[in-house]
Parts: C-alpha cells; structure tokens; sequence
C-alpha cells in the first residue's frame, strides 16, 4: 500500500466503519471502470477554476455551473451511494480542516464550503442542480 492509500485509509477509518465501508464496496461493485488519476485530474481541474473564481456569490449563474459541474463529476457515485454514505461523505469533507494536508482530496475545504452554500442556495430557490442520489428527489 502507498503512503497516500494508507494516509486515505486512516481518513476513511476515521468516518466509516468497517460495515459501511462494505457497503461502499458492494455498492459501486458495479460502478464502470475509469482511470483514477484522470479522474483526480478533473477534480483539480474544476477545483483550480472555482478557486479562481472566488469570492463569487453562491445565488449567481456562475456558482449554479460549477455546482452542476461539481454533481456531474460526482455521478459515478451518487448514483450508487445510499443515504448514510452520502451524509459519511459530507461529513467526512466538511471535517476536512482536520485531515487536509495528510491525503489529496483534489479540492480545497474552501471549495468545497463553497460548493455546498451554492448548492444549498440554488435548491432553496428551486433550481435544478444535476444529478442527486434518488433517495434526495422529492416524493411524488
């Protein structure tokens, strides 16, 4: 095991048992094959130019395409993850300060406060955000 794989193994740890990271693994057993690194690099890359971008209202046009942007990159998973992962994960990201530095998440705590007020703001105003896991659409 690299030093970053066991650095993110310790991360993980910390916020899922070893249940929920099972149930990680079951759930994306199905999920298709991609290359990791470009996959980083996308992250980087949409992070780099949000970053630049800031500060930027989160109610503006411009934050409401970077969190689509953000949700696309994000739908490998969110169409696999349940809801106790996906809160694992934003909890897991929003206790960033205390992690960043020892694994590359491929953005900053930064970004993703930013990403999570503009979502938040763009679905309080009713506006489509992208792809949500199916447990977060509104019953019919």
């Amino acid at each position: 095991m690299t030093d970053q794989a066991q650095a993110w193994k310790d991360v993980v740890d910390h916020y899922y048992t070893p249940e929920q990271q099972a149930e990680w693994k079951s759930r994306l057993v199905d999920a298709p094959e991609f290359s990791q690194e470009a996959y980083l690099d996308k992250w980087r890359a949409l992070s780099a130019r949000i970053e630049a971008s800031l500060p930027l209202d989160p109610t503006s046009d411009a934050a409401l395409a970077f969190v689509r942007e953000w949700l696309t990159l994000l739908e490998p998973f969110s169409r696999s993850a349940s809801q106790s992962m996906w809160e694992g994960s934003a909890r897991m990201y929003s206790d960033m300060d205390r992690w960043q530095g020892t694994v590359d998440p491929a953005f900053s705590k930064k970004v993703w406060d930013f990403i999570n007020a503009a979502a938040s703001a763009a679905r309080k105003g009713g506006k489509d955000i992208g792809t949500l896991p199916s447990f977060m659409h509104p019953k019919r």
